[in-house]
């Protein structure tokens, strides 16, 4: 019994950090990951419903804003998502050591019914809550971009509506593992 009195405070701790970790990660960010010389694909983790608010809306009260899109029908809802995706895409680019801005392609949003949902869910979670304070859990967006030439050297320029964007990139190393044996000795410098 003395054991478990005295893990308790370390569980206490654990939970603590993990609950203070988890804030940071509702953070919008972004990973690039070169692929082939010429090729970068993107995964960015949004606050997705303050995003589209930010760019569809960004002088209406956040709470107004949820109340007049999650009343929209399916039709008009598509209307309007399509417009802040075109607009976060656009304002989203990658630019070369030269200087030449590339966009991102094959962007993959949450579908109509997802976002939909995702805006019925904060909608809700506000008239629950009331505090005005909220914590938006981040939603998967995908892109890439391919260059006609060599991308040694990459900037990127995230839309204004996301607001502070945490990028991680990297080039990813591969090799065969055969069954049975241990990998190679893997380095992260």
């Amino acid at each position: 019994m003395k054991l478990a009195w005295r893990a308790l405070p370390l569980a206490a701790l654990m939970l603590a950090w993990g609950a203070s970790g988890a804030h940071e990660l509702m953070e919008n960010r972004a990973t690039l990951v070169m692929r082939e010389r010429t090729h970068v694909s993107m995964t960015m983790y949004v606050r997705y419903t303050e995003a589209v608010h930010k760019v569809l809306a960004p002088h209406v009260a956040y709470g107004e804003f949820l109340v007049a899109v999650a009343s929209l029908s399916p039709e008009d809802f598509d209307k309007q998502i399509t417009r802040a995706h075109s607009a976060l895409q656009s304002d989203t680019r990658v630019f070369l050591a030269g200087g030449q801005a590339l966009r991102f392609t094959n962007w993959a949003w949450p579908d109509r019914a997802t976002a939909q949902r995702l805006f019925h869910q904060r909608l809700m979670e506000a008239v629950v809550d009331g505090s005005g304070h909220h914590h938006e859990e981040p939603t998967e967006v995908r892109g890439e971009v391919v260059s006609p030439a060599v991308a040694s050297g990459l900037s990127v320029e995230f839309s204004k509506a996301l607001g502070r964007v945490l990028l991680v990139w990297y080039r990813p190393q591969q090799a065969w593992v055969d069954r049975g044996r241990r990998s190679q000795s893997l380095r992260f410098e």
